[in-house]
């Protein structure tokens, strides 16, 4: 179903762009001579996208939702067949669209449901990696040079003060001391204003680990992470798949009312041999109550013309 693409040689690159959008907007016979005898049946060749012909291919070579570091690291592989807009409408068309329609959505389903099923276990995995929302202190270059400052510099005086008071001198002693307490408490002031609540959340659609609460990391979060074209791939996916699981269903309740009943057949005219049994025996019983009330009819009137 998919591949990764190649664009051909170098310089190749524009051509080949260029001929894989004429054939989404021809069909892939626009240079061939037409058979006649297969006119409406190039949906069926191998090198057309059979998911492009009943939804969307999320892996389209020109408009794939799944590129990207992420992408790759999740071994999502570009779709590298036609997807063409002329041979959907060439498949719409055909005497026998609901039947290929039935076998190209449950491929389609299969595929979309490994998708999901990729995801899901992305999902499972990155939870227990998520960090939890707590505090978090990032200082700036200039805060952590004055926080740098202070810090060696209470190094410093905490030594003058053992030294003044092995010497006696109790009242220098705690003036550095209180340089110190003065000095940290311009650390922990310092630190409170660049401390904020942070933490991590994975998304329960796509499985991507995201940044939470305060954020003031360059890294994704809750907002742009959703607007990402991987995430609306998935998005589409998982609302694809309910869709086309639902039809095959309907499809498949359709049948099963349609199914005769074991051992009976069916007539001409998709009625079951019992069924059809039924409707001339009911046809019959009519046709003789029919009869039985001309009779009755004739009888009355030839008495009522006797008596008089």
């Amino acid at each position: 179903q998919a591949g990764r693409g190649n664009l051909g040689a170098p310089g190749g690159g524009a051509m080949e762009e260029a001929r894989a959008l004429l054939d989404s907007l021809m069909g892939p016979t626009r240079d061939t001579k037409v058979d006649k005898s297969k006119i409406g049946e190039s949906f069926r060749e191998k090198k057309i996208c059979k998911n492009h012909l009943i939804g969307f291919c999320p892996t389209d070579h020109m408009d794939n939702y799944f590129r990207g570091k992420e992408c790759n690291k999740r071994g999502i592989l570009e779709c590298c067949k036609i997807h063409s807009d002329a041979t959907r409408t060439e498949f719409e068309q055909h005497p026998e669209t609901e039947r290929f329609r039935d076998e190209y959505e449950r491929e389609y389903l299969a595929f979309l449901d490994k998708l999901i099923a990729d995801a899901n276990s992305i999902i499972r995995r990155e939870r227990p990696l998520a960090r939890p929302l707590a505090p978090q202190v990032r200082l700036r270059d200039t805060a952590t040079v004055e926080v740098h400052r202070w810090e060696e510099e209470n190094k410093e005086l905490t030594l003058r003060a053992e030294e003044l008071a092995e010497e006696g001198k109790l009242a220098e002693s705690r003036e550095c001391l209180e340089k110190v307490r003065l000095n940290n408490t311009q650390i922990d002031m310092k630190k409170e204003s660049y401390t904020y609540m942070c933490g991590e959340e994975v998304c329960d659609v796509c499985g991507l680990r995201y940044v939470i609460g305060d954020s003031r990391e360059d890294k994704t979060n809750s907002v742009t992470h959703r607007r990402s074209r991987m995430h609306t791939g998935y998005v589409l996916i998982r609302e694809k798949a309910e869709e086309i699981r639902a039809r095959i269903r309907e499809r498949e309740k359709a049948r099963e009312r349609d199914a005769p009943a074991p051992g009976v057949e069916k007539d001409e005219n998709g009625r079951s041999r019992r069924q059809a049994s039924r409707s001339r025996s009911r046809r019959r019983r009519r046709s003789s109550r029919s009869r039985s009330r001309s009779r009755g009819g004739r009888s009355k009137r030839k008495a009522r013309s006797a008596s008089r």
